[in-house]
């Protein structure tokens, strides 16, 4: 499904037209969500409009780097408040975002704006601007600044340029398109940084990352019958590694890149009691999105994820999550 231009003129017409626009990205950020919310900051506020930022979780100190990163609060309070639209980026429904819940405290009725790439996305927005040949939301919000003739001065075409570049696994995965590289190559034109993403949070690992890591390798197994490699991560497993969460990122696109199988699925349990699946496929006939979204979860074609309630158990034919 293409974008299209009338629904991404009218996102672009609401906000720059708007006095207050609440940014939302979305649960365990990644770099394109982050990507295209510091960059829909920087872009409005050199507008004129005022930006409140809202992400549920804690964002990694590997993004740091991006500019406006600081305006993004866990503090729900912020649903109190009065915005003129609502911009969600990188999240196929609300509760993937982690806001369903509070979605409806926000006071009269700001416009929601949906800008995804997701072929699992549920339309939810009032405008939706949704391209799932796209290789990330990054490159689906540069489209649309570009459709729209835009200036993107050399803060937005770095936090669009991380979008694009994480997503792409640096430009070798599925997702890498013609349109992913022409859009990476005009976001440098303009000024865009493409080391940061790169050294910071693809590549940059700490010895607590590969201790981790090395947990996740020890645990693979191999599933013949359906070309699947799955493992296991535990919460006993950070001891004293430190943010478990910031070195757990990055398994599965890890080993979608070294590993000879269709498809690999990491399963990692989380404070909550829930447990995280990340699933990864290399050819273009294993859609793993389909899997996700069977399992309530969500995501595209060759990159996915679910959240299922209970623990990870091992049995003889591998990795299950039983309920507690």
């Amino acid at each position: 499904m293409a974008s299209n231009p009338h629904q991404a003129a009218l996102a672009y017409e609401a906000l720059t037209r708007s006095r207050r626009v609440l940014v939302i990205v979305h649960a365990k950020p990644d770099g394109d969500t982050l990507g295209c919310g510091t960059a829909a900051f920087n872009f409005l506020v050199r507008r004129g409009v005022e930006v409140r930022g809202f992400c549920r979780d804690v964002i990694l100190d590997r993004y740091s780097y991006l500019p406006g990163l600081s305006v993004f609060t866990p503090d729900p309070a912020v649903f109190g408040e009065n915005f003129d639209v609502v911009a969600v980026f990188d999240s196929g429904d609300l509760q993937y975002a982690g806001v369903a819940d509070l979605m409806p405290r926000l006071p009269g009725r700001p416009k929601v704006i949906n800008l995804d790439h997701h072929a699992t996305n549920r339309l939810y927005g009032d405008i939706n601007v949704v391209d799932t040949s796209a290789s990330s939301a990054g490159e689906v919000f540069y489209n649309l600044l570009r459709s729209a003739g835009a200036e993107i001065d050399a803060d937005t075409a770095t936090c669009l340029l991380t979008g694009v570049t994480t997503d792409t696994g640096c430009y070798s995965n599925g997702a890498t398109t013609s349109g992913a590289l022409k859009a990476a190559a005009d976001l440098l034109l303009l000024g865009g940084k493409m080391a940061p993403p790169i050294n910071r949070v693809l590549r940059a690992q700490t010895i607590g990352s590969l201790r981790v890591w090395g947990q996740a390798l020890a645990r693979l197994k191999s599933h013949p019958e359906t070309g699947l490699a799955s493992t296991a991560l535990f919460r006993a497993d950070c001891g004293d590694v430190g943010n478990f969460d910031e070195h757990a990122e990055g398994i599965a696109n890890f080993l979608n890149g070294y590993l000879n199988h269709r498809a690999v699925m990491v399963l990692r349990e989380l404070p909550d009691g829930t447990v995280k699946g990340s699933l990864r496929s290399v050819d273009d006939e294993t859609d793993v999105s389909a899997v996700s979204a069977a399992l309530g979860g969500g995501g595209h074609k060759k990159a996915s994820g679910f959240r299922l309630p209970g623990q990870i158990v091992e049995r003889a034919f591998g990795w299950v999550v039983e309920k507690k």
